[in-house]
C-alpha cells in the first residue's frame, strides 16, 4: 500500500504527525542509552569505547523507530513512475569510486531488461527522455539496524531496497507492494 504524490511538499502535508505512546517508550528507552554511554565515558574514559559506541548506535535506532511511529510507520521516498503508471522506487546505494559517500540509482524494469537511473542530480527532462517521472511516495517504512552496510547483492554488489542508511527509515519494500 502506497500513495502516489507530484511533489515533496505535497507529500508532506498527507504524511500523519501525532505523538504516539509507543515513540515515548522508545525515546525514554533512547535517552537510557545515551545516559548509560556517558556515564560508561566517565568511569572509564576512552576504554570503554565499544560499548559507548554500541549504546550510541542503539539510541540513534531507537530514536528512528520513535520517528517513525509518530508517523504511523509511515515515510516519504522518492520513486520513478513509467508511462504505464508503474512505480520504481528500488534505490540501491553504493560507494561513489570518485570521491567520498556514497551514490544512489534506481533500478528500472522493464520486462526483461533493467536500467539503472541515477537517484540524484538529474533533471525532470532526463527522466522524461527515458519515459519516467519522479514523484513522491508515502509508503510503510522500517528502521534496519546493521550499522555495517552489510545488506548486499551478491550479484551486483549494491545494497537494495531495504539498505541500511545510517540516518533515515528505509523503504519497506514488501510491505509497501513494490
Amino acid at each position: 500500500m502506497y500513495y502516489v504524490f507530484g511533489s515533496y511538499d505535497e507529500a508532506r502535508e498527507y504524511l500523519p504527525e501525532f505523538e504516539s505512546e509507543a515513540a515515548q517508550k522508545l525515546k525514554a528507552e533512547a535517552a537510557k542509552d545515551r545516559q548509560y554511554a556517558a556515564d560508561s565515558f566517565e568511569r572509564c574514559d576512552t576504554d570503554g569505547f565499544l560499548s559507548q559506541w554500541a549504546c550510541g548506535i542503539t539510541a540513534s535506532e531507537k530514536e528512528r523507530k520513535a520517528s517513525l511511529a509518530n508517523r504511523g510507520g509511515l515515510d516519504i521516498f522518492p520513486a520513478l513512475m513509467d508511462e504505464a503508471g508503474n512505480i520504481h522506487a528500488r534505490i540501491y546505494t553504493f560507494p561513489n569510486r570518485f570521491s567520498y559517500g556514497t551514490s544512489q540509482v534506481f533500478k528500472v524494469s522493464r520486462g526483461e531488461k533493467a536500467e539503472w537511473v541515477n537517484a540524484h542530480y538529474a533533471k525532470d527532462s532526463t527522466y522524461a527522455k527515458k519515459g519516467l517521472k519522479k514523484v513522491y511516495i508515502i509508503a510503510p517504512a522500517k528502521v534496519m539496524s546493521d550499522p555495517f552496510n552489510r545488506v548486499l547483492d551478491k550479484r551486483t554488489g549494491l545494497s537494495g531496497c531495504a539498505g541500511y542508511s545510517g540516518k533515515y527509515p528505509q523503504l519497506d519494500c514488501e510491505a509497501a507492494g513494490l
